[in-house]
């Protein structure tokens, strides 16, 4: 089997039996789909961008909607004290009509803006998916690397006493005894150092998650399962549909349409009102007709046009910049990713079946009294050393494979 076709990453078979609830009970371990959904209702990450794409929705909503009219009433002519009663009184309406132009200018703002919003909500789900899945990673190979550590201690510890048994009959020397307690204490200390990783890794997931307050007391999946990353390439390849990506194109497309609202801005509103008079000298009605329009003098609205214009050539630049950004990383991490891949299927189909069958032997020898305890438990010992090289090597597929996710998409 090819390693191109292969990505390990974690099952989440596992998942349908335990219907794990948004924040699942420490009891079960926690695997990466529940990680994940976690994540995706609590980061505050994505409840910030939520939130601006629901101001962005109502504001498209609001734009393009006429202006309320305005109630006019008054006096003229209000008489002095002791004057004869011959005021003007008035009521009506003002309305301000902006041109059609300008009316869809608007809207069409709004909705780019909702949209751009809707690609950063997009990039910020990428984001959270991208590094929940890292640090799972993180964490289930410290939980893994510190069960290893428990494993080798009780290899350690039985040949210690066989060496100080073997010492005191006189069938190897004292100085073997001492450098296995050496083996065993140098072992301890770093099984202490396991342990305070494999904390500071869950704390880590679960502030990744955005609950740092509810501490993930275990992980649970297969970390060596297989999946292919053809699906996972071409997503990312797919450049134009990358959400950041998108969302600056959005940005762009704001900018040169805030440009053209500034230049259509020229041609200005107008102000139309109509009001009911009310005579009382000649105790007569009568209505008044005004319109008044702004005279663009002093501000034509030119140089907010040509700025409008310079943003949005920044922001082309901006996007062209990060396309470039992320076609190498793409080929950076998929390169990465096939050398771990082909050094983890190494490890895996040739590496740890010799030492399986070195270990088999070693028994074999054992039971027939051909080599005594301490041998075997050497070879055993030199077993696990093979896969903690696995375990890092799996961790470091994941990191590379959680990296590659950014670029395709996740939903929110």
């Amino acid at each position: 089997m090819k390693a191109r076709n292969l990505i390990p990453v974690f099952a989440a078979a596992a998942l349908a039996s335990s219907a794990i609830a948004a924040e699942p009970p420490a009891a079960v371990g926690l695997t990466l789909d529940a990680a994940i959904r976690v994540a995706l209702k609590n980061h505050p990450r994505l409840a910030e961008a939520r939130a601006q794409w629901t101001a962005a929705e109502q504001r498209a909503i609001q734009a393009g909607l006429r202006p309320n009219p305005q109630l006019v009433a008054g006096v003229e002519e209000l008489p002095f004290s002791g004057g004869p009663g011959k005021a003007d009184y008035l009521v009506g309406v003002t309305q301000q009509i902006r041109s059609d132009k300008t009316v869809k200018l608007t809207r069409e703002i709004a909705e780019a803006e909702r949209e751009k919003s809707a690609q950063l909500l997009r990039s910020a789900a990428n984001e959270v998916n991208s590094r929940v899945h890292a640090a799972f990673a993180a964490a289930h190979y410290a939980q893994a690397s510190e069960r290893l550590f428990v494993e080798r201690i009780g290899f350690l510890e039985s040949a210690h006493k066989l060496a100080l048994s073997l010492a005191e009959a006189g069938e190897i020397i004292p100085g073997a005894a001492e450098i296995a307690h050496s083996k065993l204490d140098h072992e301890l200390l770093d099984h202490e150092e396991a342990l305070a990783l494999r904390a500071q890794a869950f704390l880590a997931l679960a502030t990744e998650m955005g609950t740092p307050d509810k501490p993930v007391d275990s992980v649970h999946g297969d970390l060596a399962a297989d999946l292919g990353i053809d699906q996972l390439q071409q997503a990312a390849a797919k450049l134009d549909n990358l959400p950041g990506l998108q969302a600056a194109a959005n940005e762009e497309a704001i900018l040169r349409l805030r440009a053209e609202l500034a230049r259509a801005s020229r041609i200005p509103a107008v102000n139309l009102g109509l009001l009911y008079r009310r005579k009382q000298g000649a105790d007569a009605n009568a209505l008044d007709l005004q319109a008044s329009i702004p005279l663009p003098l002093f501000d034509n609205k030119k140089a907010a046009a040509a700025a409008f214009e310079a943003d949005a050539d920044a922001a082309r630049s901006r996007r062209e910049q990060l396309r470039r950004e992320a076609r190498l990383s793409i080929g950076q991490l998929t390169s990465d990713l096939r050398m771990t891949l082909q050094r983890l299927e190494h490890i895996r189909e040739e590496i740890l079946p010799h030492k399986e069958r070195i270990v088999r032997r070693h028994q074999l020898l054992f039971e027939a009294g051909e080599i005594d305890r301490l041998d075997y438990t050497h070879a055993r010992l030199a077993a696990t050393g093979e896969r903690r090289h696995q375990l890092e090597t799996l961790r470091e597929t994941h990191r590379l494979w959680a990296e590659l996710r950014k670029f395709s998409e996740a939903r929110p």
